[in-house]
Parts: structure tokens; sequence; C-alpha cells
């Protein structure tokens, strides 16, 4: 644990000196994400690992949940796999997740020079710049066969890579070879993730105890929950207004925590957050987030009434764009 510490305290200076507002050091176990940074309009959720491997697909899943409901990029910095390091300049995907490690980061963010190559099944991969390929190729009047020989692939493969498909390493230095000029696109690991297609998470699967009290109340009121797993984010819960970070726990002290670290997290994301609990608690505010007792929801008939109460105890989300955050009561 202390060597992933020490990896994760690394990349937390990083992103610090390359300008990133950071989220506070998860101190909660099972976060399943280390860091959220922001810098700009750039939002990056970060988990550490020291062997990659250990990201299985329920928690690359919840990553890439979160992820698009507050537009940021999932990332993991890693150092190995089970058989190998994590080769610097590549990025590997792993459940859909990036992964990169730490030295790609710092060439990302302290050298301005990004990563061209990705790995994947069948070997190390690059991106093409079909248009430009297209418009080399024309003006030095080279023929799709006579280029398709030069590179070892079919007149097909270069219609393909035109079009923007993807190529070995092996060919794209071939096709440059022949061209005379780069052709090779680098690669953007942060681009937010827009479509998370047979991974969103299936409707009407809900926790148990109060957990499924409170996030089937809260659909019932009007609110669009996706409940979550093995992050301290029990759920996204978002009406026509606002989204809320929401957690849900029956005893007061992991509530408590809960509701610190989404205070944390609601400070660089600038979303609202909200935590229930099964018993009235002497603060209506932790650190920002307001608390709201189960009895009190069973009393709210609409999601405006909630958002109103919410407000009331201090969280103000933005509409989709950033701005301050007021006070903080305690």
């Amino acid at each position: 644990m202390a060597m992933r510490d020490d990896l994760t305290k690394q990349v937390r200076d990083l992103l610090a000196k390359a300008g990133f507002t950071l989220s506070d050091e998860m101190l909660f176990r099972n976060t399943g994400f280390d860091i959220v940074a922001r810098r700009d309009n750039l939002l990056l959720i970060v988990k550490v690992l020291k062997n990659v491997d250990s990201l299985d697909k329920l928690l690359a899943q919840q990553i890439k949940v979160l992820a698009q409901h507050l537009g940021a990029a999932p990332i993991v910095v890693g150092e190995r796999t089970s058989s190998q390091p994590v080769e610097a300049g590549v990025v590997y995907m792993r459940h859909g997740v990036p992964i990169m490690s730490y030295d790609t980061l710092n060439d990302y963010f302290a050298e301005g020079v990004p990563p061209f190559i990705y790995a994947a099944p069948g070997g190390p991969y690059v991106n093409i710049d079909g248009e430009e390929m297209a418009r080399l190729r024309k003006e030095r009047g080279v023929s799709l066969g006579t280029l398709a020989d030069a590179a070892g692939v079919s007149r097909k493969a270069i219609q393909k890579y035109e079009e923007g498909m993807s190529a070995v390493i092996e060919v794209a230095l071939k096709l440059e070879e022949r061209l005379g000029a780069p052709i090779v696109s680098p690669i953007d690991p942060f681009s937010p993730e827009e479509d998370l297609g047979s991974d969103a998470p299936k409707k009407g699967t809900m926790p148990e105890g109060l957990k499924k009290e409170v996030l089937g109340r809260l659909d019932n009121i009007g609110f669009v929950v996706t409940p979550m797993v093995k992050t301290p984010v029990d759920a996204i819960s978002r009406s026509q207004r606002h989204l809320y970070l929401t957690g849900v726990d029956p005893v007061q002290g992991t509530a408590l925590q809960k509701a610190r670290i989404l205070a944390n997290i609601s400070r660089v994301t600038d979303r609202g957050t909200v935590v229930f609990m099964e018993r009235e608690y002497r603060k209506l505010n932790v650190d920002g987030t307001p608390i709201v007792i189960k009895s009190e929801l069973q009393k709210v008939d609409s999601c405006e009434d909630l958002e109103d109460l919410i407000s009331e105890r201090g969280s103000e989300p933005s509409k989709g764009s950033r701005k301050k955050r007021g006070g903080r009561s305690d």
C-alpha cells in the first residue's frame, strides 16, 4: 500500500504543478478513485494502481459512469501489469478506461508531449490522419496500389487508412517513409466519455435497505437516479435543473465520512451534493454537504421541493457551467 501511496503522491504533485485544482486525499476506504482534478474545462477522475490488472470491470464501469455524468475523463495511472511494465508513451485500454504510466502523464502535462501509441490486441497501434494521408498521396501522384505495395497491405486497407482507420506501427512507418511526411496523429486520452453503450447501468437495479428506500423515493418524485457501487457516491441524482452527487448510509459515522468526501469532490467538480441518513443529526450541513433525514424525504412531494430543501442547507449546484461556490456552513 505504501508503494501505491508514493505513486499517488507523485501523480498529485505532477497535476498540481501543471495547474490543476485537486481534491483532498481520499482517506475513506474503497473510494474507487484517488484524485479528482480540474484545469479549466478539463476534469479528470484518476485511479492510481501499481498493478493495472487489479482494475476489475465493475470498478472501471463505475468510474466511467461517474465521468460521463460529470463531463470528465477517467484515467488510470499504473506501473505494470502482471507480466510487464506499463511502457512510457503508450496508452493502454482496460474495460474501456485509458491507462498510462506516470512518465506518459508527465510527458503530456509537464513537457507538452502527447502519446502516439496505444496498445491493443494484435500489437501497438497509431492513429492515422486519413485526410493528410490522402492529400499527400494525391499531391505526390502515388496510386493506391503503389502505396499498398510499399506498406505491404491491400488497396482496401489504404482506403480504410484514408477514412481514419488505425494502423500498426510498422505499417505506419512504411507509409510515412513512402510519402515522405508524418501522417500519425497524437492520442487524446482525456476525451470525456460520451456514450457508455453496453456498459450503461441497467435501469431498475436498486440496492437494498435504506439505499433502496431513498433511491426509490428519489425516482418517484422525479429524479433520474443512477445507482453506483464501489465509490462513496451511492448514486447520481439528476433533475431537469441540477445534478447531485448522492450519498446514503444508515450508519451515522459512515454517512458523515461520505458527506465530507462528497463536499471535497464538489469543490473541484462544482456539482451539488446531498447525503441521506436514517436518524437526525445535530447539523444540517457537513463541510458543505446538506444532510437530509429519511423521514424528511418521505414528506417531500416533488424534486423541486427537495431541491429547495437542499439549497437551504447549503448546496448550490451549477446548471452546467462552472461558477464559484459560496461559503459553506458547518
